[in-house]
């Protein structure tokens, strides 16, 4: 059974190409983020010479910057946005998304990892409807980010009782794992939770130099 996605309810080819900034208050007309392109030189750029632009605004979306950088796997423009002094890691979206969770959902690895390097994500925040980002990796079946979710080291929360709602019916994120047929990911759930410290151990073995906060 194909289950719908509790929270990414807004299509891929539906979001913005491009975002707004403030500035002195007022929505600034220069992108600072193309979400096709990934320009890098333009945003680094614009956040040197006005550094009175609000990083975590999202104009007329749901998201800010941060989101739509993790989203389109730009990981240089990820990077500077990290850097700057006001950015906030943990900015939601209005369905309460962070750009990690959107990340768990979309799949893509290497900002995870560069998420779960700054000491200030929150691993274990939760979205409108309750979903963590591990159980977002777990429905999608994201198996590598599951790793590297493990890897890190960081709090996962309650990963075996925690239960979101999804059609009438409540699921952990094994329960979701094998309810969406994601083989591999129920097996690493099963391994994780029957003895965490091993499976941690195995994993950064595997990840190697790629592994996120090892």
């Amino acid at each position: 059974m194909r289950l719908e996605s509790p929270s990414l309810h807004v299509k891929k080819k539906e979001q913005p190409s491009f975002l707004f900034v403030l500035v002195n208050g007022r929505p600034y007309g220069k992108t600072l983020y193309d979400a096709d392109k990934g320009r890098v030189s333009e945003v680094s750029s614009l956040l040197r010479d006005h550094p009175e632009i609000n990083v975590n605004f999202a104009a007329n979306t749901e998201w800010a910057p941060l989101h739509a950088s993790s989203f389109h796997d730009h990981v240089e423009v990820v990077k500077l946005l990290l850097a700057h002094p006001n950015i906030n890691v943990n900015v939601k979206s209005t369905s309460g998304l962070t750009p990690l969770s959107l990340c768990c959902e979309s799949g893509h690895v290497g900002v995870v990892r560069l998420l779960l390097k700054d000491p200030r994500v929150d691993v274990t925040s939760d979205d409108n409807n309750g979903c963590t980002p591990l159980w977002h990796a777990s429905y999608w079946g994201n198996h590598e980010i599951i790793e590297s979710l493990i890897a890190s080291g960081r709090d996962l929360g309650d990963v075996k009782s925690k239960k979101v709602s999804v059609a009438g019916k409540d699921y952990t994120a094994l329960e979701i794992a094998r309810e969406s047929q994601k083989i591999e990911v129920v097996a690493l759930l099963e391994r994780f939770m029957a003895n965490p410290t091993q499976t941690r151990h195995e994993v950064r073995v595997k990840l190697g130099a790629g592994c996120a906060g090892c």
